[in-house]
């Protein structure tokens, strides 16, 4: 295949589809209740206790420059989520949010970096859930604050004096207790990781197989998803997987398929990682 229309229109399709398979990663099998809330700007270094919050309804307005609005709640793990990798995604519309499980940090959701993969966007409670667990959750919720940037033009004609309050106007809608959809997840990385492969420079075996995978997988690809069941999205992404394999295969050598190096660096704000069980 050495059409590069055909190849670079094929390509665009399939990272087209990526963000919308992506937002179906993630399967809500229930809502949680008795939220608790407690707004401030004081950075705690464990959530706050129950007796100084209170309770909010869904549609709450919250937010504030540089304020933040702490969230606890208990769940009980659902008939629905047993055997499965179970999370909790807050829909506050926070930069960032602090994830804490039975009082720990467990992790961090980040909304500003917005890429495959790249937000961090539920945190994750039991990578193998048991139904009717218990757990309690809390959550610091940050609204955000004003931020120029540093680079030339990227404010351009902005008035530094000026503050737009509503930027850190935001409105609590729910904590949802999901689920992974494994078979989804492993459609969108296994896309996203081939179109890479795709990517490398000259006409070598590895890009070229990468092309080959592709194409054998695009007559199978459901590009709107709006217009198809979930068991047919299901079958389409298991055989899209099972089409691109060959590409993700270790050939011989240690060193066949290239390497990673991995260099240290972190926020302050993002250090801290914690096992979950």
């Amino acid at each position: 295949m050495n059409n590069n229309n055909y190849i670079g229109r094929m390509h665009r399709k399939f990272e087209s589809v990526l963000n919308y398979y992506a937002a179906k990663m993630y399967k809500t099998v229930a809502k949680a209740e008795n939220v608790l809330a407690l707004e401030t700007k004081e950075h705690f270094r464990t959530p706050p206790a129950a007796a100084d919050m209170h309770a909010i309804a869904n549609g709450t307005p919250w937010g504030e420059e540089y304020g933040n609005i702490w969230l606890s709640c208990e769940i009980t793990v659902p008939e629905e989520a047993d055997g499965k990798l179970l999370g909790a995604i807050p829909d506050v519309n926070a930069a960032e949010i602090l994830c804490f499980k039975d009082g720990k940090p467990v992790g961090l959701i980040n909304s500003k970096n917005r890429f495959i993969g790249g937000e961090h966007s539920a945190m994750i409670i039991s990578k193998c859930a048991k139904a009717g667990e218990k757990y309690t959750l809390a959550f610091e919720c940050y609204a955000g604050h004003t931020c120029f940037g540093c680079s030339p033009y990227e404010s351009y004609m902005r008035d530094e004096n000026v503050i737009e309050e509503k930027e850190f106007k935001k409105k609590f809608n729910g904590i949802n207790i999901v689920v992974l959809d494994q078979v989804i997840n492993d459609f969108v990385f296994d896309v996203a990781t081939v179109l890479q492969i795709s990517r490398l420079p000259a006409e070598n075996y590895t890009a070229m197989k990468a092309h080959q995978c592709l194409s054998d997988a695009f007559p199978y690809l459901i590009q709107d998803v709006r217009c198809a069941t979930e068991d047919e999205i299901h079958e389409s992404c298991a055989k899209v997987s099972e089409c691109l394999a060959p590409a993700l295969e270790k050939g011989e050598g240690d060193r066949s398929r290239g390497y990673v190096a991995v260099i240290g660096h972190s926020h302050m704000d993002t250090a801290w990682l914690w096992p979950v069980s």
